[in-house]
This record gives structure tokens, sequence and C-alpha cells, in this order.
């Protein structure tokens, strides 16, 4: 996958005005499905990737994790085979460190291209009103623009989550009071039974971020 594949404005915009989450999240969860399907489907028996893969001693845990759910499970007995292979037994010398994990990699691609992009055309006046319609970026989303944007982008992002996040801060401190026995008798509206799962996917962005997106 090439840099040139991550830059694209028509999915910039086509996740601002449609992702039901974090548009970055949904953006790198949908490039890296489309990767693991197509490695599943059609290059598991890739010389260089599957080099890639031995190098970096496979994926993180979560990666793994997610790359079960995805085809049928011969190409990952394929792929397992040759990784448990390359790995067993451990070495007792010091081993040099290990490249992290493949697809967080592609992660931080995707991530640095589309911050940088949706930075970029903020600063040109673009992206702005699809920005305030959209869904609020996840914490960690949040503080990666705002390491790499200009002071003007990053007061608009700033203005649009601020206002955002009082929404569902709001919701969960309506969720609470509603499931005190003095107010049992109020209907929970449907957007604050859905904030505690909303804030969690705040704090967290998606799982497909992996183990880089602890960092």
């Amino acid at each position: 996958m090439t840099d040139n594949f991550y830059l694209d404005s028509h999915k910039l915009r086509e996740a601002l005005r449609e992702a039901k989450q974090c548009p970055i999240c949904q953006i790198v969860e949908d490039a890296l499905r489309w990767h693991l399907e197509s490695f599943v489907t059609e290059h598991v028996n890739d010389v260089k990737i599957r080099a890639l893969w031995r190098e970096a001693g496979g994926l993180c845990p979560q990666h793994t994790s997610l790359l079960e759910k995805i085809g049928p499970p011969l190409p990952r007995a394929i792929l397992y085979l040759d990784l448990i292979g390359s790995l067993t037994p451990p070495e007792r010398r010091r081993q040099r460190k290990a490249r992290s994990c493949p697809i967080c990699q592609q992660v931080s691609q995707i991530e640095a291209g589309y911050l940088g992009l949706l930075a970029e055309g903020l600063a040109r006046g673009a992206f702005q009103e699809l920005l305030a319609e959209s869904e609020a970026f996840c914490l960690p989303h949040w503080k990666k623009f705002l390491a790499l944007s200009k002071p003007g982008p990053a007061q608009i992002v700033q203005q649009a989550q601020l206002k955002k996040i009082a929404s569902l801060t709001g919701d969960l401190a309506e969720f609470i009071r509603k499931n005190d026995w003095r107010y049992q008798d109020e209907t929970v509206l449907p957007q604050e039974g859905e904030s505690p799962r909303l804030g969690a996917r705040f704090l967290a962005g998606s799982l497909w971020l992996g183990t880089q997106g602890e960092k």
C-alpha cells in the first residue's frame, strides 16, 4: 500500500459526511479491512509480505485478533505455520529489537496522511462545514491533529470538538442522573442510553488502531 493510496480528499469528505464514529477511525477501518481481506484472499503466498511479517514477528495481539475475523481459516493457517516456524524456539542470545506490527505501521501512515490532509484543507478554508456536522474525533486522533497542525486549523477543530464533547458529556450526566432511583420515572433517551458506549469509543478510538493507539 503506498502513501498515495491514503491521500484521497474524497475519502476524507465521505468520512466527515457519513461516518458514525471518528472520521479518521472510519478511514483506518476501511483501509485495513480492505488490505487484510486482500491479503488472505489473494496475497498470503506473497514472498515479500510474508518476509516483512516474519521480520516483525507477526502482528500485535490486537491486529492478530482482528485478522481472525477475516476470511476463511486456510490462508491464516498458512501464515501462522510460516510465522511459528520462523519464531520458535526463541533464541537465548540477545536479539535485535523487532520491527513493530506491520498493520500498526500502516495505521500510523494512514493517520498522518489524512490528519495532514485535513489540516491543509482547513488552512485553505475547505472541510469546515463538513467538520462542523461530522462525528467527533476520538481522543487519540484529536491529540495527534493538535500536535501536527498550525494554530488556525487547530482552533477550528478545537471549537468543533468542544461543542460535540459537551453534548456527549451532557448525555452521560443525564444517563447517570436517570439511573438514580429518585428519577427512575424519567425516560432515558436513545442518545443517553448510547452514551457509555460512545464515551468508551471517544476515549480509545477504533479497535483497528492496534497497539500504536496506546501511545
